[in-house]
């Protein structure tokens, strides 16, 4: 360092503005170089700092320096104090490791994998140029702050990734990984994985860190597909389990609906032989045979009907039908049923109202809601049934309320399926078609029908809905 003399003081450099600077100090340096000097003896502190010199021989070199002013009584420095030394080598190892940082930026960046590069202590983050452009930054310049890349991160993503890097970061970890969702121009929101290695001090202060991303969003849809598809096929398999637990049920059922009547009709035959024609066993006995031959023909009949619904084989014919004449009159023939086993059957029905039936089959749905809520109705119980138009929707709302057993809740979206019974109905008689028949007659005459309980011991209510004439 130029040794200056100033009224008989040696001075390193007497102040800022000395021709020293403007004559060793490379240009582009000088600025900061002067206002680092001013700052250092307005605050009469320690001058540190890294800044290019000319040699003597024209060469450029780097030169870190640590100086002191020191000044006398009345504030004037008397001298500069301090140490200088060559770092031009490593100067020049950092300018290739930067060259080659970005080198690998451009080497590792293509729409599928792409890298970046974050200097914690300028709070940069360099990104390669293909997914600078995905991610829509490249209006900023060519380092943006490290802020930026974490602003496209999905928001259900986000905490959990800024917590990541807070913890490897906290506790000094040199590798921190992940995947999440970043949002793209091209895509929208895309899967990445990420991979970084961080680079800390000797102080543990992270200083820089180098990843790569990579587009997983296939790979991600692929999984997604895959447990979607073994989540359907758990629910195809639960549901296999369902039917054929369903149909060993209706073939025990059926066995024991067959087998009631066909043994009555056994033994009535055999009675048969030993009474008198025409006597009042001989005509009691032949009453017991027809009754079970009718119950025998309603199941044969339901199985054939429930066959035909599922094969889209039953043919409705249509005229104008009465709706509130209809009900009036299966109610009256359900009156005898209702009154043996002791429940209230009430209806309440007004001015004609006509839809586009089969009438037969519009009986049918009637007759089978009835013939359901008896069943279920125990003695001292009550069924209202409600015959209304709602104008709005142009049909007719046909309502059967009764006090009855209830439905349990995880009953109620399989109640119109084929077979289906609750464990505690399974008494009341019957292979549980008669509900599914509805629903088939109903949908083929374009209306619905649905059922709605507040459980076991809270009765239910059946509404059926059809097509104004």
């Amino acid at each position: 360092m130029r040794v200056l003399k100033k009224e008989g003081k040696i001075s390193l450099l007497p102040r800022a503005d000395s021709g020293w600077l403007k004559r060793y100090i490379l240009p582009e340096d000088q600025p900061g170089a002067a206002v680092k000097i001013a700052q250092a003896i307005a605050e009469k502190r320690l001058l540190c700092g890294e800044h290019r010199l000319i040699a003597a021989n024209g060469q450029i070199i780097w030169v870190y320096s640590r100086t002191a002013p020191l000044f006398n009584r009345h504030g004037e420095i008397t001298v500069w104090l301090g140490v200088a030394s060559d770092i031009t080598e490593r100067k020049e190892f950092e300018q290739k490791l930067v060259e080659a940082e970005e080198e690998c930026l451009k080497t590792l960046d293509s729409s599928s994998l792409g890298s970046l590069k974050v200097d914690y202590t300028k709070k940069e983050c360099q990104i390669s140029e293909t997914w600078k452009r995905r991610l829509g930054l490249e209006s900023c310049p060519g380092k943006v702050l490290f802020a930026e890349p974490f602003r496209v991160i999905h928001p259900e993503d986000f905490g959990r990734i800024e917590l990541l890097w807070k913890d490897t970061l906290r506790a000094g970890e040199a590798k921190c990984q992940g995947e999440y969702r970043v949002l793209t121009v091209d895509l929208g929101y895309v899967w990445v994985y990420n991979q970084s290695r961080i680079v800390y001090d000797k102080d543990g202060n992270p200083q820089k860190a180098y990843g790569v991303f990579i587009d997983i969003n296939d790979k991600k849809m692929a999984e997604k597909a895959l447990s979607n598809s073994e989540k359907n096929a758990r629910v195809l398999i639960q549901k296999l389990h369902q039917a054929a637990a369903k149909k060993d049920n209706f073939i025990s059922t059926l066995s024991h609906e067959l087998r009631n009547p066909l043994a009555t009709i056994s033994m009535a035959l055999t009675l048969l032989e030993q009474v008198a024609p025409g006597s009042e066993q001989d005509e009691r006995t032949r009453g017991i045979i027809g009754r079970q031959t009718a119950q025998l023909m309603r199941l044969v009949d339901d199985l054939l009907d429930i066959s035909r619904l599922g094969k889209d084989k039953i043919k409705l014919y249509r005229e104008r039908v009465d709706l509130n004449a209809v009900g009036k009159r299966v109610l009256e023939e359900f009156k005898v049923n209702y009154e043996q086993k002791g429940v209230v059957l009430e209806g309440s029905f007004g001015e004609p109202l006509y839809i586009e039936a089969d009438l037969g089959r519009i009986r049918q749905v009637l007759s089978n809601l009835l013939d359901n809520a008896l069943k279920f109705t125990p003695k001292g119980g009550q069924v209202q049934v409600t015959v209304a138009e709602d104008r709005e929707a142009g049909q007719a709302v046909i309502t059967f309320l009764d006090s009855g057993i209830g439905i349990p809740p995880e009953l109620i979206p399989d109640l119109f399926e084929p077979f289906t019974q609750a464990e505690n109905s399974l008494s009341a008689g019957g292979l549980g078609l008669g509900l599914s028949i509805v629903k088939g007659i109903v949908e083929l005459h374009g209306g619905t029908v649905g059922a709605k309980s507040e459980g076991l011991g809270q009765g239910a209510e059946f509404q059926v809905r059809l097509p104004l004439a």
